[in-house]
């Protein structure tokens, strides 16, 4: 097949999710809740899509963003539902979906606390915001250090 461009986290997670949608039960349902990247809104929506009809084939699934007539989303989730993950069974493509779910919960950690961080430069944080600095430093703290 032609070379294809590395997909990001979000990507993968959508196509992992096409492939073996009984993924998103990993999920659990407050570790993603806001993914300020491309296509995160469309691995969420997907996720949630999952959660609530557990047994919707890929079909399906392409059917219910043409119904709900999210363009670019459908393009995306046809796109990523043809590509053909190099991976053989259930367990390796579960591991490669924890994999990708750490990223991307990195990834949204990452983006909380720069944001909070900016928000403290200009002026004070809120008494929770400063609880969810700290549980986010601490965070970054332990994986750098692991």
């Amino acid at each position: 097949s032609t070379q294809q461009r590395v997909l990001s986290p979000a990507e993968q997670g959508v196509a992992l999710l096409l492939q073996l949608p009984q993924l998103a039960k990993i999920i659990s349902d407050d570790q993603l809740l806001d993914l300020d990247i491309p296509n995160g809104r469309l691995l969420l929506d997907l996720v949630k899509l999952l959660k609530e009809s557990p047994t919707i084939t890929t079909g399906g699934i392409i059917g219910h963003w043409q119904g709900v007539g999210d363009q670019e989303g459908y393009r995306e989730i046809a796109r990523l539902s043809a590509i053909e993950l190099p991976v053989s069974n259930e367990q390796h493509l579960t591991e490669k979906f924890s994999g990708v779910l750490e990223l991307l919960i990195k990834q949204q950690q990452d983006q909380q606390l720069n944001q909070l961080l900016e928000k403290s430069t200009i002026g004070e944080l809120s008494a929770d915001e400063k609880t969810k600095l700290a549980q986010l430093l601490s965070q970054s703290h332990s994986r750098a250090t692991k």
